[in-house]
């Protein structure tokens, strides 16, 4: 007889297949961090924000008045870019935001900044040569760029010295979501004011942070019901 093939161990093999696959799902604790990381929302704090505004000139009204809509009311620098004068109607008090990407449009009541920022500019003259509120001064009839308004944010927050990772103007788009989050309002009234179309779009905003988890030590002691 020919020599006999050794027969493996299965069960020893199926416990380390297994072993290697839930290590793999699970990733090592560098690479769970990574993920942790690439999904983190860049955003500005409160006090950032303040600072951004702050080194805009007061003679630049446009970009004012440009970087306060994109803040709060989470636009896209294109959506941005498409605001026209009939978007606004001051009587109402309101601004149709015109959404892309398939997100939702809605009339949005105005802040007391924007619409004292909206009447500024326009007594000084803007936008008054077409439909568009913020008209390019090079293209006739056309509507300021995306880059210009990427170009204009990453020079004021690199004055204002918003760490390079949030020089980007999509961190301004973030940033009025993480506040609401942070302000503790409700999330339907967020995927509301953001035009998501998708609980999944607003549930990345949703995060428990060490200031939020005082305010809720405080209610608990306050409420008189915890023991």
């Amino acid at each position: 007889m020919g020599s006999s093939t050794p027969v493996p161990n299965l069960p020893s093999m199926n416990k380390s297949v297994k072993i290697a696959l839930s290590m793999k799902a699970k990733g090592s604790p560098g690479e769970r961090k990574t993920a942790s990381q690439k999904h983190k929302i860049k955003h500005l704090s409160v006090d950032e924000v303040r600072r951004l505004f702050r080194v805009i000139p007061a003679a630049k009204i446009r970009d004012r008045l440009l970087f306060d809509l994109i803040y709060h009311y989470g636009l896209r620098r294109t959506e941005a870019c498409l605001l026209q004068i009939d978007h606004f109607n001051l009587r109402k008090n309101t601004v149709d935001v015109h959404r892309l990407k398939g997100s939702d449009s809605h009339p949005y009541p105005l802040f007391p900044s924007t619409k004292r920022l909206l009447a500024l500019y326009l007594a000084r003259g803007g936008g008054m040569r077409t439909q568009h509120l913020f008209p390019s001064r090079q293209r006739t009839g056309k509507p300021i760029s995306a880059s210009l308004v990427a170009h204009l944010y990453r020079e004021y927050a690199r004055t204002a010295g918003i760490p390079p990772d949030r020089q980007n103007v999509h961190a301004l788009r973030h940033s009025i979501a993480m506040h609401m989050g942070e302000g503790e309002l409700d999330g339907v009234d967020m995927q509301d004011w953001m035009g998501h179309v998708s609980w999944a779009s607003t549930s990345v905003y949703l995060h428990i942070s060490a200031r939020r988890r005082l305010k809720t030590l405080k209610k608990m002691i306050a409420s008189g019901e915890i023991a």
